[in-house]
């Protein structure tokens, strides 16, 4: 999951700070374009498609972020 600035249909993702306006979207990305893998695991829901699981993942990374 990425905190993504607000876009227009087919508009590329672009990454926002959590403080700014936003959303939380399901990313997928391929393998080579990732440059390092945290070592936090987190318990995420089951259902990411609901807006209160969205935003109970985003203050989850807020949390760790702190």
């Amino acid at each position: 999951m990425l905190h993504i600035k607000p876009r227009k249909k087919n508009e590329p993702p672009q990454p926002a700070a959590y403080d700014e306006e936003g959303e939380m979207e399901v990313i997928p990305v391929l393998l080579e374009t990732l440059w390092e893998i945290s070592s936090i695991k987190l318990n995420l829901p089951n259902d990411l498609k609901q807006t209160s699981n969205k935003k109970l993942v985003k203050s989850t990374l807020i949390e760790i972020h702190k």
